[in-house]
């Protein structure tokens, strides 16, 4: 008797892709859309804004890179703000 397949899309390459290889392409697509949501920040998800916010608030312990980080971390929680109603007062 044959093992069952589970329905889905087929392989793109013909075999399909390991989970650790397709953990390290998230990992991967996640960290670059987070290093590039400052640069669009009103297509950005939320999840990409905050991803994006934890990378800059860590920047600010850098001397060379802090005001930079302290600046487009701001323009971020403003988005997020903006976005879901936040007052900033």
């Amino acid at each position: 008797m044959q093992a069952l397949k589970k329905p889905g899309r087929p392989a793109k390459l013909g075999t399909p892709m390991p989970d650790k290889q397709r953990a390290a392409m998230y990992r991967t697509r996640r960290y670059e859309a987070a290093s590039t949501a400052h640069e669009n920040l009103s297509n950005a998800t939320t999840a990409v804004l905050l991803a994006g916010l934890a990378r800059q608030l860590k920047a600010t312990g850098d001397p060379g890179h802090a005001d930079t980080a302290r600046s487009i971390a701001g323009q971020i929680i403003k988005q997020l703000c903006d976005r879901h109603e936040i007052p900033l007062t």
